[in-house]
């Protein structure tokens, strides 16, 4: 990269004496004349496995003179120290410490800022939330205030699956060594206390299944008052954090603006689906302006900017979605109003008096339309396909078809008056487009276990046939339904595999007098404030060779002896990396991965329900080959969860560590 010098390892000393690890990279002249720093804090290995994502982008502001650091969390990379859970107050507190050191370094001026997607989004947050001096401001990108309510583990309070090849995916992560060609001697002693201390994650998530202090630590939506910096917040529609940066819009005090593109779990730069935007010169105008002083207007932007989807036909894949870019000066906007449609037999928006009493039962297997992943990362078959199977086997309301354009941007909210047959039940709810020709397209969804109806740290079993009235907020949306669509709400008691299924088949009973949608519809301004974003930009990548391509396959199967429904999702390849094995011929290090999902389920027995992820991450350097796997199997029982774990490391095709682990948790409502 011209003008920029690369610092390829050093050490940060944080307070209890730990070293951790950090690559630097910052105009050529900074130590002469010191520029402000833009910090990356996360475990997924600045070294190798990180390195062509963070030169894109860290190269890129250190050549709009900027420092840029990019830290191994500890016990990840070539940090010391043992990585045992996410978001942890000790995370926080090396944060602090690593933000304090950075303002300190000659090449500084003192102004520090951090920025980072998901992991390091959320390092960013609770870094932010204490407050430090030199910290002006912070970029998370496509992260969570709450991580119970918009995490990775609970939605609605229901069980993600999602947690499975998380597990996985840290616990095979984590047992890579440090390069010994950066740490030297003390290299071996590193891994063996990373291998000894490596423990699946799942434990943590399965013994707290509602919302307490597990989840409240790390969870900055209790401390938005602490908030000293500028935040910029940033998410995709297609991402499951999305609804976290409306919510920062509604919530923070400081200096604050969002950015919702159309996006999955990625930048603004590099995002699919596209367009693609000119997202870093946008964080250079930002950092300009609080890290530099430069009037630049960045103050005065629009406190939300968003993508409005046109409809487009479902596929597996969409490189690109059509639409534009509104803004709203604030939020909530005036522009935006509440659309009230009502439910009745079937239809959406009629009026009746009289009260419809809808019983439904879903098979369990409605929800593999839905593409397969709740994490999105903008890869090919993530995206829901037609819903049509899923809404035939669903509790359906339509409207008319619409006579004239419906615009919404926020979250739309299902109000049901209801009454189920068991104590512990779930609801899943689509917002659909249905075009002229039958077509029903998802453009939101939200989950709701019945039993958080009115609390997600103290949950209620229900009292069969009991009637409740229960609000499910479905994932915040910009949308556009043309003339002549329809709007279908679909409602379901089961969606596999996203979320796990209730312990026991459950019928319920939907009142249709006092049931309703309503919509968060957007009107159209007299004058739109006008949104553009450059062209896209970025550093180079670094130099990489594929040795293997990547190959995704998705199958769905039905087993029409036993009525078994499977669906498979194989990687070889381009989850964690953009092949099925690749090299970075830099550092001459070559790395690999593959995954594989099997998701199982009978449509009438909820203990039927097995996942299984299994995974392997391939390196080599110099010499040496190491190979790490990890595999976790899941069941239940009507009031035990179940997991099987496996991990194995092997060096040049040894053995040379290797656990079983063996688990049940009872369920709480779940």
């Amino acid at each position: 990269m011209v003008n920029v010098k690369n610092i390829e390892h050093c050490w940060i000393q944080v307070s209890d004496g730990t070293l951790l690890s950090a690559r630097i990279l910052m105009p050529c002249g900074a130590m002469e004349s010191p520029v402000p720093a833009v910090l990356e804090y996360m475990p997924y290995r600045k070294r190798d496995h990180g390195r062509n994502r963070d030169e894109m982008m860290h190269g890129y502001f250190a050549n709009h003179g900027y420092a840029c650091v990019r830290v191994d969390t500890r016990g990840s990379g070539e940090s010391e120290g043992v990585l045992t859970d996410e978001f942890t107050l000790q995370q926080t507190d090396d944060g602090v410490d690593i933000v304090n050191w950075i303002a300190e370094q000659p090449w500084c001026t003192g102004a520090v800022g951090m920025i980072g997607r998901s992991w390091s989004g959320f390092s960013a947050l609770e870094v932010a939330a204490r407050a430090p001096v030199p910290l002006k401001a912070i970029i998370p990108v496509c992260a969570s205030l709450d991580r119970y309510r918009h995490g990775l583990h609970y939605a609605g309070g229901c069980f993600l699956t999602d947690n499975l090849h998380w597990t996985t995916t840290m616990l095979m992560l984590n047992m890579r060594p440090p390069d010994d060609t950066l740490v030297g001697a003390k290299a071996a002693a590193m891994w063996h206390d990373r291998l000894v201390g490596n423990v699946p994650w799942i434990g943590n998530w399965l013994k707290h299944q509602v919302d307490d202090e597990y989840y409240k630590e790390g969870s900055t939506v209790l401390d938005i008052e602490k908030f000293r910096c500028a935040v910029y917040y940033v998410g995709g529609w297609c991402d499951h954090f999305a609804s976290a940066a409306v919510d920062g819009a509604l919530k923070f005090k400081v200096p604050f603006r969002a950015l919702i593109g159309p996006w999955a779990h990625h930048f603004g730069h590099d995002g699919e689906p596209g367009p693609r935007i000119g997202w870093l010169q946008d964080c250079v105008r930002w950092w300009d302006y609080w890290l530099k002083g430069i009037d630049n207007g960045a103050s005065a932007d629009p406190r939300l900017m968003a993508w409005i989807y046109e409809p487009a036909a479902p596929a597996p894949f969409h490189a690109v979605r059509d639409g534009r870019w509104v803004a709203e000066r604030d939020w909530p906007s005036s522009q935006v109003i509440e659309k009230t449609l009502p439910l009745s037999d079937g239809r959406l928006g009629a009026v009746h008096s009289d009260d419809k009493i809808l019983q439904h039962r879903s098979p369990l297997s409605v929800g593999m339309a839905a593409g397969g992943d709740w994490c999105r990362l903008g890869i090919v078959g993530e995206a829901p396909l037609d819903q049509r199977e899923d809404d035939g086997r669903s509790l359906t309301f339509d409207s008319d078809p619409l006579e004239q354009r419906l615009e919404i941007l926020g979250a739309p909210i299902l109000h049901l008056r209801l009454s189920t047959n068991e104590a512990s039940a779930q609801i899943a709810v689509r917002l659909n487009d249905i075009s002229p020709d039958g077509t029903s397209s998802r453009v939101s969804y939200g989950f709701l276990n019945l039993t958080h109806r009115e609390s997600h740290s103290n949950p209620e079993p229900l009292e069969p046939g009991h009637i409740y009235d229960v609000t499910i907020r479905l994932n915040d949306i910009g949308y556009a339904f043309p003339a002549g669509h329809r709007i279908r709400i679909a409602v379901s008691t089961s969606y596999w595999p996203y979320i796990w299924p209730s312990p026991r088949p459950v019928t319920v009973s939907v009142h249709t007098q006092g049931s309703s949608l309503t919509l968060p519809e957007r009107q159209q301004p007299r004058h739109e404030i006008a949104v553009a974003f450059e062209p896209p930009e970025s550093a180079p990548p670094t130099p990489i060779t594929i040795l293997e391509p990547a190959a995704i396959e998705r199958r769905f199967s039905r087993n029409l002896l036993t009525g078994l429904r499977t669906l498979t999702l194989d990687y070889r390849g381009g989850y964690l990396g953009p092949g099925r094995l690749y090299q970075l011929d830099e550092i001459g290090v070559v790395l690999g991965h593959e995954k594989s999902h099997r998701c199982e389920i009978n449509d009438d027995d909820p203990l039927s329900a097995r996942y299984i992820v299994s995974q392997v991450y391939d390196m080599r350097r110099g010499t040496k080959s190491w190979r790490f796997t990890s595999e976790i199997v899941m069941w239940a029982t009507v009031d035990r969860f179940f997991t099987e774990i496996d991990a194995r490391a092997t060096e040049n095709g040894m053995e040379i560590w290797s656990r079983h682990w063996s688990d049940d948790y009872p369920r709480h409502l779940v």
